[in-house]
């Protein structure tokens, strides 16, 4: 991934799912608040919870590439060599620990501009000033997937889906070095079809998450692609809707997987790791073999893209005949 360096920090920037909330403003304006929060964090992070950052990774719709015109959000993950493996078995494989020393580093350090929206095992959300919604995120610094992995196989399958967020480098390579423009604007297009349509209530569930939904419009269009080749961008558009849409309706037996011909996955073989992999029905996470997205991929409204969701079809079911890839965000 493309590498700026500030001071001592490597600020990689990342291709990661949205955060769990938006708030409407300018790509500049998100910018500077990514300049803002990344310059706090190397400042003072240390001083106030003795975590030394090694690494913050910039994602969400805006690190992505996917981002809809006016409305950004953002997650930074902070990669640490502070918490080891030990750390996290000694806590119960809970993260929480962590995510309260955040909270209370931003309290003291952002004051009024620290506007709390909720904590998950992972994540603090809260709003920045007014301006955007943030999912400020922690992970020990894995220095490869296979590392990751062997401490997956000796984590409780109960607990594995809370280390997602280990998973942000390489989401951020398979963004970047797979996903092509052309793939980018048609997740574009789901997203702002998400958002246009969806009911926000408090009780919601079954909200697409951006990861989720990122993923299931590159598959579509990989498989499009594959059935019609050498067609133009607007007819792509339209035969990708189709493929999304019969997906969406066979869900209930839905095998999708990275290395069965429609795009060969570079970051594991589901021979090498059976023990992680996700059971059927499943749409396999092309980083994390444990993380199956037909059930993590949906889910309420405050959980964020990390929780382990809810699994219910039935908003997505009902409106994904209305979905058209063919119009412009312009």
């Amino acid at each position: 991934p493309a590498e700026v360096i500030k001071g001592e920090m490597v600020i990689r920037f990342a291709a990661m799912a949205a955060s769990a909330h938006s708030v409407v403003c300018t790509h500049d304006e998100a910018k500077r608040v990514v300049d803002e929060l990344v310059k706090n964090i190397q400042q003072n992070l240390e001083r106030v919870t003795g975590i030394t950052p090694a690494e913050v990774i910039k994602g969400g719709s805006l690190g992505q590439g996917t981002a809809i015109p006016g409305d950004f959000d953002l997650d930074l993950v902070i990669y640490t060599d502070s918490i080891s493996e030990l750390d996290i078995r000694h806590s119960g494989y809970s993260m929480r620990r962590w995510t309260d020393l955040l909270d209370i580093f931003l309290q003291q350090t952002l004051g009024r501009k620290y506007q709390p929206q909720g904590k998950t095992d992972c994540a603090v959300q809260f709003i920045y000033n007014d301006k955007i919604g943030v999912d400020l995120l922690i992970s020990p610094n894995w220095k490869s997937l296979r590392e990751f992995y062997t401490f997956l196989l000796g984590t409780p399958a109960v607990d594995r889906m809370k280390f997602s967020v280990c998973t942000a480098p390489w989401q951020a390579h398979f963004f970047q070095h797979y996903v092509n423009d052309e793939a980018k604007e048609l997740i574009r297009r789901a997203k702002a079809w998400r958002n246009e349509i969806w009911d926000e209530r408090p009780a919601s569930g079954g909200k697409p998450k951006s990861y989720f939904l990122s993923l299931l419009v590159f598959y579509a269009y990989k498989m499009a692609k594959r059935q019609w080749p050498g067609v133009g961008f607007r007819d792509i558009a339209i035969r990708t809707a189709d493929v999304l849409k019969q997906l969406v309706m066979s869900h209930e037996t839905m095998d999708i997987v990275w290395d069965d011909g429609v795009l060969d996955n570079a970051f594991y073989k589901r021979s090498e790791y059976p023990r992680l992999n996700c059971s059927r029905p499943r749409m396999m996470d092309p980083i994390n073999p444990h993380n199956n997205l037909r059930m993590s991929g949906l889910g309420p409204v405050r959980e964020g893209n990390y929780g382990p969701g809810d699994g219910k079809w039935s908003w997505i079911v009902a409106n994904i005949g209305s979905l058209d890839l063919t119009t412009s965000l312009d």
